[in-house]
């Protein structure tokens, strides 16, 4: 089966949907529970301690993976023909990225619950700030998504203390004009 944006993109919302309605489920099937589940599921940092850095000890174990994907990646750039006649195994890299950037991205969430858009609006700019170089642009990602959170987090507490806003709305709010600015931009 040839890889198509479209097919993954389709996939990926058709098992959102379908995860989304079990969650639905859960949460309405136990309403003693209900407010733990709303926090969760709004993505926080709220009552994390070093237990939950343990449980995220396997990214530790993904993220060298990540960066030796950075050279057959900018490969990949060149266009398939142009990675094929280097080398490059496209089937092979595509399954490790995305393999990699799901494991990734479930640990993270599994966790702290989900942050809109850091995914997103991470590496567009890490990409202004270091260009496309997958060696540079990788790590560059995942330290402005880190930061990202945290700035969110402080600002969730501090913008209304005592009460505090979950990281996830914040993100949500500052990520999608972001990249409603983006796609404005995008010229294809």
């Amino acid at each position: 089966m040839q890889f198509s944006g479209v097919r993954f993109a389709l996939s990926g919302v058709a098992i959102a949907v379908t995860l989304s309605s079990i969650t639905e489920f859960l949460i309405l099937s136990n309403p003693l529970d209900i407010n733990t589940a709303l926090l969760a599921l709004t993505g926080s940092l709220w009552s994390r301690n070093w237990h939950h850095v343990l449980l995220a000890s396997p990214l530790l174990l993904l993220i060298p993976l990540s960066l030796l994907l950075a050279k057959p990646l900018n490969l990949i750039g060149l266009g398939d023909k142009a990675a094929q006649s280097l080398g490059t195994g496209l089937k092979r890299t595509r399954w490790l990225a995305m393999g990699s950037a799901v494991l990734l991205t479930s640990l993270g969430v599994g966790i702290i619950g989900p942050v809109s858009f850091v995914g997103l609006v991470a590496p567009h700019m890490a990409r202004r700030l270091v260009g496309g170089h997958h060696q540079y642009l990788l790590p560059a990602s995942m330290v402005l998504g880190a930061l990202l959170l945290v700035l969110a987090d402080t600002l969730g507490r501090t913008l209304i203390a005592p009460s505090e806003i979950p990281a996830g709305i914040l993100t949500a709010v500052i990520g999608a004009p972001y990249f409603l600015w983006l796609l404005a931009r995008f010229k294809g």
